[in-house]
């Protein structure tokens, strides 16, 4: 027998901020490949840095590659470098996965939207 799904909203996390700075061309906001900077990989543009393979979307609706918005990294991963960082002992509402990424991509031609989620 199928269980019955709650209409009930989840409660709502700690909002934060974003502060968005342009970079230089070719200038990377942080090295990814850099263990120190787990948690702080959030960033809009540019190109998605995969926690594991290459999985760029294609729109269903005109089948051509998405645009890459923007990923979410676990910024609340317990470092020193991080300023959000809470322990991993403790409650951590933006950690996905293992310190994993959520990518946004969006079509404009069709106003399709997609997110993918890897773990670290």
């Amino acid at each position: 027998m199928p269980s019955k799904k709650s209409s009930r909203k989840p409660a709502p996390w700690q909002e934060y901020a974003v502060t968005i700075r342009r970079l230089a061309e070719g200038e990377r906001g942080v090295d990814a490949s850099d263990p120190e900077s787990l948690g702080l990989r959030t960033k809009f543009g540019g190109t998605p840095d995969w926690e594991q393979e290459d999985e760029h979307p294609t729109c269903k609706a005109c089948q051509t590659a998405m645009n890459f918005v923007g990923q979410i990294d676990s910024f609340e991963h317990q470092s020193k470098r991080n300023p959000n960082s809470r322990s991993a002992m403790g409650v951590q509402d933006f950690m996905f996965g293992d310190v994993g990424m959520i990518y946004v991509f969006y079509c404009i031609p069709c106003a399709k939207a997609k997110a993918i989620v890897q773990y670290g």
